[in-house]
């Protein structure tokens, strides 16, 4: 009696009959109450179905130990030859495999909460280590107005050079409504972005849940102009041919790579809409953005992330900081010899 009292005070008590719960009721309760976009919800669904309850799913939550996590990390990269599935063949990348176990990990923080285990075995597993990122690749000016005049309509070529010059994501982009467009000061208010996950679309707020306006160069009021004309406020600026929401995965393949392989880009099958992103990033710099002004345009939660993200930018630009400086610094110099 005294120890289950000191477990009470000292909030690690579990009932005897609590470990008997099953993962896959864990997992629900974790599904049904995690607050993310519903990109991100169905993410966690299809890794849940796909790689978390087939192993774990009758597994009661009290017998999941630390080293029986860690071999099923390690199956999970390696791949099954007999799987079903070409990716269950293969395998899961690195990263896949990071995501899938912190999946389960903030799963088993509920079974904490609700007094089900004393602890996480996830606390004791070192989860595979993060693949690295790709790179971006960006596009310079004259490439970028180049691959905007080889779009096939008038509307993608707008939003090629809306993309290249504010640094919008492409849900930002193409959920931007023509009350949101300011002519008058030039800059575009995002406060809201579509999410296309699951053959649906859906409208939520932007990443990190923050609105912001981004500036952008004169030359795009005009072209901005012509893409809202006679739309009410309401309306998206930039629609499909049907008046329907933009695709990316469709605008990609169908319109982008097409269009940089016209123009001579290279690795246009390899390139990204987000690499328009990047474009924005790298003249941005070059024209002079800071660390925190570049931050607060793309919609970063944190300087930190701008910062290594395009630290090699920042880099080029400062290693021409001594060639932007001569002229100044010589004309001073030689008025404080003529005085």
């Amino acid at each position: 009696m005294k120890n289950v009292s000191a477990s009470l005070v000292s909030g690690q008590y579990v009932h005897e009959r609590a470990g008997d719960v099953l993962v896959r009721d864990v997992m629900d309760k974790f599904i049904a109450g995690v607050d993310v976009k519903h990109s991100t919800r169905l993410a966690y669904k299809s890794a849940i179905k796909a790689q978390i309850t087939p192993r774990w799913g009758s597994v009661r939550v009290a017998d999941v130990t630390p080293s029986a996590v860690r071999a099923w990390l390690v199956d999970m990269q390696r791949g099954d030859p007999d799987a079903e599935t070409k990716r269950g063949r293969q395998g899961l990348s690195t990263g896949s495999a990071r995501k899938t176990g912190r999946i389960l990990s903030m799963a088993l923080d509920v079974a904490v909460q609700d007094r089900l285990i004393r602890e996480n075995p996830m606390r004791h597993v070192r989860l595979p280590r993060e693949s690295e990122a790709r790179h971006g690749m960006s596009l310079t000016s004259d490439q970028l107005h180049a691959l905007a005049d080889a779009m096939p309509t008038r509307g993608d070529r707008t939003l090629t050079l809306t993309l290249g010059y504010t640094g919008l994501r492409w849900g930002e982009a193409v959920g931007l409504q023509v009350r949101s467009v300011d002519l008058d000061r030039r800059r575009v208010h995002v406060r809201r972005t579509y999410s296309e996950a699951g053959g649906s679309i859906r409208e939520e707020t932007p990443k990190s849940h923050e609105a912001r306006w981004v500036p952008f160069p004169p030359f795009l009021v005009t072209l901005l102009r012509e893409q809202i004309e006679g739309k009410s406020p309401d309306d998206d600026v930039f629609t499909s041919a049907q008046g329907g929401p933009l695709r990316g995965t469709n605008w990609l393949p169908r319109v982008l790579r097409p269009a940089l392989e016209r123009t001579g880009v290279p690795d246009a099958a390899q390139r990204t809409i987000h690499d328009l992103r990047h474009t924005y990033s790298t003249l941005a710099i070059h024209a002079g953005a800071n660390v925190k002004q570049l931050q607060k345009a793309l919609g970063h939660a944190d300087a930190g992330i701008t910062l290594n993200q395009y630290s090699d930018v920042f880099e080029d630009d400062y290693a021409e900081l001594g060639d932007r400086m001569e002229p100044r610094a010589y004309s001073v110099h030689s008025a404080e010899v003529e005085t």
